[in-house]
């Protein structure tokens, strides 16, 4: 007799590693029709279902009636199944979120080894992509983020044996990455010695830097990006141009000291700078500024010892995530990645420029020498902000009309004529996306996408509905939608951070195929 299986994920299930902490029902021929019914739930649906939140809540009901497990499971579903609204019925709670609303922050993660070596304040937790994948795709084998930021869910899915891909156009984000990934790869000797030598150079470095020449050509690279705008106090730049010196310095004899060192030098720019970060980088007000900045070399040797803790506390994983491009619009031209989900958050309709948040960090990188290689970064970047906007990017043509609706009301109504071109762009750069992943994806494999909606000038733009219809004209099937936030826009509209779930069938593979 031929038996179907459905997995359901429990926290606290007695397994040793997280991606094993599913109980396997099995359905027998009989049962077919309750297997049917529950097969596309999420394990948050089969434990509300099942009435149980926790294993061993399940393990008791099943042990005070004295039957097996999978039988009192099955038993359970039957009943769920024979009353008027089948499979949902008869829950006697409200459900309990599927997300802790914190975990879809940046906040979420911190404490968490490695997420903290950088404050990459759009990113997720790593425990929210663990249990992103632990619900909608819980054997997935393959998994890719187009937009990988400061690597989280490429990292998190290798932390739990997944072999990960990742696309990431921010030069800063992609050094980033590829330090986590050399700690993470590293023996533990290895890791040991170079916690101890970060902690020594943590001590030595406010002598070290004292004795260091500034690097004289950073310092015309940032007249030349930036021209007379004065991030730094006096001391401070030349503190900072030490610190470059010194990282090359120690390069040419300790590459993996001089990378880490980098990071904390990286994470210090921002909070010892002139300038805050408060949804953009924007110079601090007065009252900001009488609070004060932190010393650069105290936050460096701050950062030194965090991540040299977390190189003595973090498990190694056995693959590193691969770089497979770092544009997410041209992953139509890479060759099948052959996945089995995504997890992704892809810029948000919101205004903001992720580059320009970033330039401070990315001038010290050299990746900015003139004003013009910022200027380059916007061109090839999704647009999601108005200084994104530039002559000769695509405009949205081709695109569904609830997008077109949409622009045209923006156009409408926008203060700037920018906006409504925005927009426009947007929806065209991630069709674009769509379209690749429509190539890389499996038939059956996931994709969960985290977005937000947001509003200019009156004007709702619902982000989420409309990327969603550009997923099913690719071919996608919509699986469901889970508000994780709620938020407001700077004009007090009510708005949400959402995370949608879509399949891909076989319709969508045939159609991505060359």
């Amino acid at each position: 007799m031929s038996q179907s299986f459905k997995t359901v994920y429990f926290s606290d299930h007695p397994a040793e590693s997280p991606h094993q902490k599913n109980l396997t029902l099995a359905f027998s021929q009989r049962d077919a029709g309750i297997y049917e019914a529950v097969k596309s739930l999420s394990s948050q649906e089969l434990r509300e279902t099942l009435g149980h939140d926790s294993f061993e809540s399940l393990r008791r009901a099943a042990a005070d009636e004295g039957i097996a497990l999978n039988t009192y499971c099955v038993r359970q579903l039957r009943r769920m199944a024979a009353q008027p609204h089948p499979v949902l019925a008869g829950l006697n709670a409200p459900p309990l979120p599927l997300f802790e609303p914190i975990q879809t922050t940046f906040r979420g993660g911190q404490a968490e080894p490695l997420h903290d070596w950088y404050p990459y304040l759009e990113g997720y937790s790593p425990q929210f992509v663990e249990q992103v994948l632990l619900e909608f795709a819980p054997d997935a084998g393959r998994v890719l983020d187009p937009f990988a930021g400061s690597g989280t869910t490429p990292l998190t899915a290798a932390n739990l044996g997944r072999q990960s891909f990742y696309c990431e156009l921010n030069p800063l984000l992609q050094y980033l990455t590829e330090c986590k990934t050399d700690a993470l790869t590293a023996g533990e000797a290895t890791r040991l010695r170079w916690a101890a030598r970060l902690r020594a150079l943590a001590d030595e470095l406010p002598e070290r830097l004292a004795r260091t020449t500034p690097d004289e050509l950073l310092k015309e690279t940032y007249a030349a990006t930036f021209g007379g705008s004065r991030f730094f106090d006096e001391e401070v730049f030349v503190e900072v141009l030490r610190a470059r010196t010194l990282a090359d310095e120690l390069a040419c004899a300790e590459p993996p000291t001089a990378r880490l060192f980098s990071i904390a030098v990286l994470s210090s720019l921002l909070p010892a700078s002139r300038l805050i970060r408060r949804g953009d980088v924007r110079f601090r007000t007065e009252a900001e500024s009488k609070r004060g900045a932190e010393e650069f070399v105290p936050s460096a040797q701050k950062f030194l010892r965090l991540i040299a803790a977390d190189l003595e506390r973090i498990a190694p994983i056995k693959e590193r995530p691969a770089l497979v491009c770092e544009n997410a619009r041209y992953l139509d031209a890479v060759p099948p990645l052959e996945v089995d989900a995504v997890v992704t958050s892809p810029p948000y309709l919101n205004g903001t420029n992720y580059f320009r948040n970033t330039k401070v960090e990315l001038w010290f990188l050299r990746c900015l020498r003139t004003a013009a290689d910022l200027a380059g970064f916007r061109q090839r970047a999704i647009t999601a902000g108005i200084n994104d906007v530039t002559v000769g990017k695509a405009t949205g043509g081709g695109l569904p009309a609830s997008v077109a609706a949409v622009v045209e009301r923006l156009r409408e109504s926008a203060y700037d004529m920018r906006i409504p071109l925005m927009a426009a762009t947007y929806f065209s750069d991630m069709d674009a996306v769509f379209r690749g992943l429509r190539r890389h994806v499996r038939p059956g494999g996931s994709v969960m996408i985290d977005i937000g909606d947001s509003a200019y000038a009156g004007v709702h733009v619902p982000t989420h509905t409309l990327l969603t219809d550009l997923l099913l004209a690719q071919g996608f099937s919509f699986e469901r939608e889970i508000v994780l936030r709620r938020r407001m826009s700077r004009g007090g509209e009510a708005l949400q951070q959402l995370l949608l779930v879509f399949r891909a069938t076989r319709a969508t593979r045939a159609r991505g195929q060359r």
